[in-house]
């Protein structure tokens, strides 16, 4: 028998030459620790396989890991989670033909994770009970941050495939989890976790799957540990079955990627065959005990619901505790099939016997709202924004309030577009940057030219970096220069000519 233990994945500090036999892009995550709770800030690194059965993660063309692996099924196990890649070990026993065979364990930094693992058979499948890191799981070794996404899958293999009962795990409780067909398909009822899920994102979708496809609607709940109500429906949709696929259709509520205690953002809209079509609207609160409210300029204000006779009648207070109340209707869409029609004049739900008309007023004082307009051609591909958007910043939170003005032609940008900024929600947005896109409309993507003047990844309330320089093309020529607005002072030169 082979022992291995994995190469311990700490930074190195070593430069690697690309090889050519295999090297592919992932989107990651970093966090910064400097503040609580942590921020994150997405990044991309490669992953290269070599003819030497060698697996190199870089980032920055510094490599972070190097795995060797035995054989092709562990090619296939990549990871793509950048804590992962610096702390996991898998650590077990390969048998004669390299397959892996009976218990294996994994640690973290070095100390062991309790019970996480289980049993190979002799010809390297699962078998048997088992217990797994989610996809997403990560936690601080800094004590200060301990328990961040500790989410752990607990169930059955037979035949190195999942069975039966699977549960979540997180901080000792189940928060959710289905069953598993014959075929390893979820099947019924399940609660899936979001794939960013982590203490202050605690994100939850509930609803049915038939043979591995959502079916009907699904709820989005979000649990606050800080909120009297703890967990709470903040959205929801419907899924249709089409040509033995899951599509989406109708009015949507969802959760913007970086939904979290200090980015509640959510984006509201209609899908046709799974594809965004017409008006979306971008919806932002400070806290879970507030109300959504459309991100504008200068203020948003809703209208609540007014009773008519022969009328289902939800009070949508601030024009926005829709969640409940597009549910109710949803349900009595699957129950008579009715035709849903969408005009936006006044807040009311109108329930007759072949019609429902989803009707919200919201009102606003000046310019656009967040969000913007998607083409309604059906028979286009890909759903793809078209005329003036309002656009949140990745890293859009409560310490960091950035928005993105301008105009799509045919899903590219094109002229200008501004950046804005507020410290809080109750003053008016600011420009503080920004700049022109072409706009010929035969280049394929969005090309930046001229001067510009572009935010820092991580740009947010105590840390206002910006940078300002001139785009050729696409790219970045002659000198930047690296503001700190907040000290008013340049900081550095970068250039781009050597």
């Amino acid at each position: 028998m082979n022992n291995l233990v994995e190469q311990k994945s700490h930074l190195l500090d070593e430069k690697f030459e690309q090889y050519d036999d295999g090297t592919y892009e992932y989107d990651g995550i970093l966090w910064d620790y400097n503040i609580n709770p942590p921020r994150k800030i997405r990044t991309k690194f490669l992953v290269t396989f070599t003819e030497s059965k060698q697996i190199y993660y870089t980032q920055d063309k510094i490599c972070i890991r190097i795995y060797q692996y035995k054989n092709i099924s562990d090619k296939h196990e990549v990871m793509n989670n950048l804590e992962q890649i610096y702390y996991l070990q898998l650590i077990g026993e390969y048998g004669k033909n390299n397959q892996k065979i009976g218990k294996w364990r994994a640690t973290w930094d070095g100390e062991i994770l309790k019970d996480v693992g289980g049993e190979y058979s002799e010809d390297g499948k699962k078998q048997g009970q088992w217990k797994e890191i989610n996809k997403n799981f990560w936690r601080e070794v800094n004590l200060q941050f301990y328990s961040l996404a500790q989410v752990y899958e607990v169930g059955q293999y037979v035949n190195d495939q999942r069975n039966g009962t699977w549960k979540f795990i997180y901080e000792n409780n189940e928060i959710g989890g289905g069953k598993y067909n014959m075929d390893s398909q979820k099947n019924g009822k399940w609660i899936d976790l979001s794939s960013e899920f982590w203490s202050e994102s605690q994100v939850t979708y509930s609803g049915e799957y038939k043979n591995g496809k959502k079916i009907g609607i699904w709820d989005v709940w979000f649990y606050d540990d800080n909120d009297k109500k703890k967990n709470q429906l903040i959205g929801c949709g419907l899924y249709q079955e089409k040509q033995g696929e899951s599509i989406k259709i109708g009015r949507w509520y969802e959760l913007s990627d970086e939904f979290c205690k200090e980015s509640q953002i959510i984006y509201s809209g209609e899908y046709k065959n799974d594809k965004k079509v017409g008006r979306w609207d971008i919806f932002y609160r400070r806290k879970a005990k507030y109300q959504f409210k459309q991100i504008q300029f200068l203020v948003v204000e809703g209208h609540m619901m007014k009773n008519q006779k022969q009328q289902t009648q939800i009070r949508l207070d601030n024009g926005l505790n829709w969640a409940m109340g597009l549910r109710k209707i949803l349900k009595q869409f699957l129950q008579v099939n009715i035709k849903m029609v969408k005009r936006q004049v006044s807040g009311i739900f109108n329930m007759k016997e072949n019609i429902c008309k989803i009707i919200l007023l919201i009102q606003y004082d000046k310019k656009y709202s967040g969000g913007g307009q998607y083409d309604d051609k059906v028979e286009k591909v890909d759903s793809i924004k078209i005329g003036k958007w309002i656009e949140l910043f990745d890293g859009f939170s409560n310490i960091s309030q950035v928005i993105y003005n301008g105009e799509y032609i045919n899903g590219k940008q094109v002229g200008r577009w501004d950046i804005l900024y507020r410290k809080k929600n109750d003053i008016p947005f600011k420009m503080i940057g920004g700049g022109q896109y072409d706009e010929n409309l035969y280049k394929v993507d969005s090309i930046k030219i001229g001067v510009w003047i572009e935010l820092s990844e991580t740009f947010y309330k105590y840390s206002q970096i910006i940078y300002n320089g001139e785009y050729k093309n696409g790219k970045k020529v002659g000198k930047w220069v690296k503001i700190d607005l907040m000290a008013n002072e340049q900081i550095q030169e970068i250039d781009y000519d050597n």
